[in-house]
């Protein structure tokens, strides 16, 4: 990997690793000079990059510490961490017409945040992913429950005129007498025998 150094607006370079490193042990080089390699997007101090051992009295720094991450002074948030949780905050408003993108955008910011370690908005993206589950959620339960009572509703209605049918239908019977035998025996004309 080719290093170029600025000290003093003065481009110095390039260094290999194992140059840079001396350079800084023996003070040639200070913490306040900046570094650029090829992939990296601005100069960094030194002192925010990998070669930060070789500094007199310099530790290395933590992975997964924003120091380890060359560039991360200059580091962005991720915008689709941003907007998944504004959209998250607007799902009591717009139903799931926000909640969808909230959890999609949630899930893209995530991907973008760990394929570039120095971004920043995780905490962004876990919030917006779970409002907008757990409220949709929420959502779903609540109609389903309003479906559940309808259709009870319904069924219980229909039940009802079923029952007024039938009861009327029995007290119609009731009302009208029946014919019986000999009632009708009575009403004919006599059986006319030879």
């Amino acid at each position: 990997m080719q290093i170029y150094v600025n000290r003093n607006n003065q481009q110095l370079g390039p260094y290999t690793e194992e140059e840079l490193k001396t350079l800084l042990a023996t003070g040639t080089l200070s913490a306040q000079d900046h570094a650029w390699w090829q992939g990296q997007a601005t100069w960094v101090p030194l002192s925010q990059t990998p070669f930060a051992a070789s500094l007199p009295g310099g530790t290395p720094p933590i992975p997964g510490t924003p120091a380890a991450y060359p560039g991360n002074a200059y580091a962005t948030t991720s915008n689709m961490a941003i907007w998944s949780l504004v959209c998250a905050c607007l799902i009591p408003l717009c139903s799931l017409l926000s909640a969808i993108p909230a959890i999609i955008l949630g899930h893209l910011s995530l991907g973008e945040i760990k394929r570039n370690p120095g971004m920043k908005g995780r905490g962004m993206a876990l919030a917006g992913l779970i409002i907008g589950y757990s409220l949709t959620l929420i959502l779903i339960f609540v109609i389903a429950i309003s479906v559940l009572i309808a259709l009870g509703n319904q069924v219980k209605s229909t039940t009802l005129q079923i029952q007024e049918k039938q009861s009327s239908s029995d007290s119609g019977d009731i009302d009208q007498p029946k014919a019986t035998p000999s009632d009708s025996n009575t009403n004919s004309t006599p059986a006319i025998t030879p």
